[in-house]
């Protein structure tokens, strides 16, 4: 599963993007937050194909919400499986 400390490189990665919410060091922490209670149960080995499929893909902004790395990262999951996606 994910750590802190691994979705945290994550966030540092992402935040170079437009409309990133992270603008002070509380605000950081807030999505720090946010994102680790949403991710932290996911493999880091996913999250990191997650990462990397949504900066390859047409998405030029900061993800909206971590939902949007967790639902790629367990579409590439199933897809790792054999799991037909929609």
């Amino acid at each position: 599963m994910a750590t802190r400390d691994q979705i945290k490189t994550i966030l540092d990665l992402l935040s170079t993007l437009p409309n990133c919410p992270i603008t002070s060091k509380e605000t950081a922490e807030f999505v720090m937050k946010t994102y680790v209670a949403a991710l932290s149960d996911v493999p880091n080995e996913y999250l990191q194909a997650a990462y990397l499929q949504y900066i390859s893909g047409n998405n030029p902004f900061f993800p909206s919400n971590p939902g949007t790395l967790r639902e790629i990262a367990f579409d590439l999951e199933m897809i790792a499986q054999g799991v037909p996606t929609a």
